[in-house]
C-alpha cells in the first residue's frame, strides 16, 4: 500500500510540476472572481447605506471586467488542465479503491482471527469435556472388575508379561490420577490400579 501511495503522490507532483504555469494563471483568475464578488458585495452594502455607491459599483465593475477578461484569456488553460484534472481524478480515485480493499483486508483477517480464537476455545472446551469422559470412563471400567481381578484392572489377557502391565499402567494412570482426575471413583480405581501394577508389573529394580 505504502509503495502505491508514493507512486500516486510522486505521479500528482508531475502533473503539477508540468502544468504549474496553467494552474498559477487558474489561481489567479479564482482570485480574481474572489475580488471581484467582494466588491459586488461592498457595491451592494454602500447602495444600501446611501454612502459613496457610485465609487463602490466603479470598482466592483472593474473587478467584473477584469474577471471576465481573464476568464476568456484562460480558455487554452482551461482546455490544457482537462486532462490533468481528468489524470488526477483518475489516479486519487484508483488509491481510493485501493485503500479500501486494504481495509476490507485487515477487517476480514481480524474477523479470521477472531473466529480462530473462538474455535481455539471452543476446542478446549471440548477437549476439557472429552478429558472428563474418558476419566468417568476409565473409572467406571476399573470398579466394574471383580476385586482381585489385575488382569481385569489393566485390561490384559491371563498371559500378559510384566511389560505389557507395566505399559498399560502408564497408559491408564493419567486418568485415574485423584489429584487431577474429576471421577468420584478416582481414589477408588486409582488404588486398585497400583495394586494390580504391583501384582503383574516389573519387580522393583
Amino acid at each position: 500500500m505504502k509503495r502505491t501511495e508514493d507512486h500516486t503522490n510522486s505521479e500528482l507532483r508531475r502533473l503539477q510540476e508540468e502544468n504549474a504555469g496553467h494552474l498559477a494563471k487558474l489561481a489567479a483568475y479564482e482570485m480574481a472572481k474572489a475580488l471581484s464578488s467582494e466588491a459586488q458585495q461592498a457595491a451592494d452594502e454602500a447602495l444600501a447605506r446611501d454612502d459613496g455607491a457610485a465609487g463602490a459599483l466603479e470598482v466592483a465593475r472593474d473587478a467584473r471586467a477584469n474577471a471576465m477578461r481573464m476568464a476568456m484569456e484562460l480558455q487554452s488553460t482551461f482546455d490544457a488542465l482537462v486532462p490533468y484534472f481528468v489524470y488526477r481524478t483518475v489516479l486519487e480515485q484508483e488509491l481510493e479503491e485501493k485503500r479500501a480493499k486494504v481495509h476490507e483486508a485487515q477487517v476480514e483477517v481480524k474477523a479470521s482471527r477472531r473466529r480462530y480464537h473462538d474455535a481455539m476455545d471452543a476446542l478446549e472446551v471440548l477437549s476439557a469435556e472429552l478429558q472428563k469422559a474418558n476419566e468417568l470412563a476409565a473409572a467406571a471400567r476399573v470398579m466394574a472388575v471383580a476385586p482381585g481381578d489385575h488382569h481385569g484392572v489393566l485390561n490384559l489377557a491371563a498371559d500378559a508379561t510384566p511389560k505389557q502391565a507395566k505399559k498399560a499402567y502408564k497408559r491408564m494412570r493419567g486418568n485415574l490420577d485423584p489429584e487431577r482426575s474429576s471421577a468420584p471413583d478416582a481414589a477408588a480405581a486409582f488404588e486398585r490400579l497400583e495394586a494390580a501394577y504391583k501384582a503383574l508389573g516389573p519387580p522393583p529394580s
